[in-house]
């Protein structure tokens, strides 16, 4: 049972993932589907343990910051310590620029971003259904970000093959669970 309801939360999220990435978003898919997986990885393995859920929040927040590091680090040119040096310094002239009035559009720290939301919500899907049995609260985040992004797109690609596929896959997974 448990494997069955973890590819369809895997596919709930996503769907979320796809319908930015159709939407011309400058987003690296090698980056945020990993980090993803990772996540509910992860987090299943958090909600299964006796963590509280402070403790667990917590742990996941280290982990999923590290692991989304070394996941964009991978891509990067040269070895992986070459990498994780790369990003560290494209986030932080980010952050200065972001900090300071520049302008900086880096598109890996867009994908960090990214990444890190879709790690906590994989965190937020699993916890809620392994631990805490709330179903909505599964639902609403990655609908939310699909919703947004169906509004305000404004391209000529259709977002509504991510969204129908989207509702049948909470349909499915709303009668499986309750």
């Amino acid at each position: 049972g448990d494997w069955l309801v973890l590819v369809l939360l895997a596919l709930l999220v996503f769907q979320a993932i796809f319908s930015l990435e159709a939407s011309e978003w400058p987003l690296a898919l090698r980056v945020v589907v990993p980090v993803s997986l990772l996540g509910m990885a992860f987090s299943y393995m958090l909600a299964r343990s006796q963590y509280g859920e402070f403790l667990a929040l917590f742990i996941n927040t280290v982990y999923g910051g590290l692991l989304t590091l070394f996941v964009a680090a991978f891509y990067e040119s040269g070895n992986i310590v070459e990498g994780m040096s790369s990003v560290i310094v494209r986030a932080v002239r980010w952050s200065v620029d972001a900090f300071t009035g520049g302008i900086n559009q880096d598109p890996l720290v867009f994908t960090l971003l990214v990444a890190i939301l879709f790690w906590f919500i994989a965190y937020n899907a699993v916890w809620h259904v392994f631990r805490i049995d709330r179903v909505w609260r599964v639902i609403i985040p990655p609908a939310l970000i699909m919703l947004a992004n169906m509004i305000f797109y404004t391209g000529d690609t259709s977002l509504d093959t991510y969204f129908i596929t989207f509702v049948l896959c909470c349909h499915i997974f709303h009668s499986l669970i309750t």
